[in-house]
């Protein structure tokens, strides 16, 4: 069985019927030749708990556990909690003791889900235990003190420009009239330029799902994560909280044979706004946002409607090392290499899901 699918195409190719049958019996030829040169081995991967953003495989060592994820937005209706739930509860029954984290074809998504899975692995002896976000701050502006100075007035707490949006570093909850921990800000030189930024924080609502916890409890050192590079946004978070934190180790897949080392991540930060989601927040924080107001204000920094179909991102936060100090640089400003590095053969370009047999020589001995 295929776990998933090598080659996502895009919605516009469509391959002729003509080189169906081609194709598939050049990948035939490929796994048949690949399981002669390896006929000691019996490769084989068990479909445990599926859902359309997640599954779990067993491999036929009868100890590994994967968890392949491909979105840290899989939608509401996705069955991702229990799919996670059950997919943890038959590797107990099972008693598998390592664990493969494959995010080869994640880019990110909702940065509550990444906490919330950080707070599902991180239990009983993992350092980062009781801790599943990262420090951040706000890059500070005109239009962002005046964000922050609506949201005091008008007592809205749940717009990035609140501060009862967020956590200080002691975890404690920011009062929402206290804009001490984001105005006037503390200077940073960021590309040469210099500008405030406010104090470290992170955000606090994420809601009570954090607590469900896991039938088994994989050790970090038992614990790899895969990816393509392509890990960015919420990816990116979880997968540097874990390295950097927790010490658990990271593959990287793909690249060109004699390259230098590669990182494991993309964009490990840079949290943006979409501009429908920025000008509701606008809206909730009483912003002119109107296209062509009777009374323009040339000052008002507030960016307006636009009166074409273009949409743009607006960064909103960057984010810092878990356990940092402001001496470290933000992770947007730093290169994290893999601790291994994994080249796509012809055979694994075509079955990705044979480098999880691959990663397990990374594994530390089991006694």
């Amino acid at each position: 069985m295929n776990p998933y699918s090598p080659v996502v195409p895009h919605s516009h190719m469509k391959l002729s019927p003509s080189l169906k049958p081609i194709i598939a019996d050049y990948k035939e030829q490929l796994l048949r030749e690949y399981k002669n040169e390896h006929p000691q081995y019996e490769y084989t991967f068990e479909l445990l708990a599926n859902s359309s953003h997640l599954t779990f495989w067993a491999l036929s060592d009868n100890q590994t556990l994967v968890m392949y994820l491909d979105t840290m937005e899989p939608g509401r209706f996705s069955d991702y909690y229990p799919t996670l739930i059950k997919g943890f509860s038959i590797a107990a029954e099972r008693g598998l003791t390592r664990f493969i984290i494959d995010l080869t074809n994640n880019g990110g998504g909702n940065i509550c889900l990444g906490q919330s899975l950080l707070a599902f692995l991180q239990q009983s002896g993992w350092k980062g235990e009781g801790q599943n976000w990262g420090p951040q701050d706000l890059p500070l502006s005109v239009l962002a003190e005046q964000l922050v100075n609506s949201a005091v007035e008008h007592g809205v707490s749940d717009t990035v420009w609140s501060p009862g949006f967020y956590d200080n570093q002691q975890d404690e909850h920011i009062a929402n009239n206290d804009t001490s921990y984001i105005l006037p800000g503390v200077p940073h030189e960021r590309a040469g330029f210099l500008r405030n930024y406010s104090r470290l924080l992170h955000i606090n609502d994420c809601g009570d799902f954090y607590y469900i916890e896991p039938k088994v409890n994989f050790p970090p050192e038992q614990t790899m994560i895969i990816t393509k590079g392509f890990c960015g946004s919420t990816c990116a978070l979880f997968a540097n909280h874990m390295a950097l934190y927790d010490g658990v180790q990271t593959v990287v897949v793909g690249g060109i044979p004699g390259s230098g080392q590669m990182q494991y991540t993309s964009f490990p930060g840079l949290q943006v706004l979409d501009d429908g989601p920025l000008f509701g927040q606008l809206l909730e924080l009483r912003q002119n946002i109107t296209a062509c107001p009777v009374d323009e204000n040339e000052d008002d920094p507030v960016p307006r409607l636009l009166l074409t179909q273009a949409s743009f991102r607006y960064c909103i936060r960057e984010i810092y090392p878990p356990v940092p100090d402001y001496d470290q640089p933000p992770m947007e400003y730093t290169f994290q290499p893999a601790n291994h590095h994994i080249f796509f053969t012809e055979f694994t370009a075509n079955y990705p899901q044979y480098i999880w047999y691959e990663v397990l020589d990374f594994f530390p001995p089991t006694l």
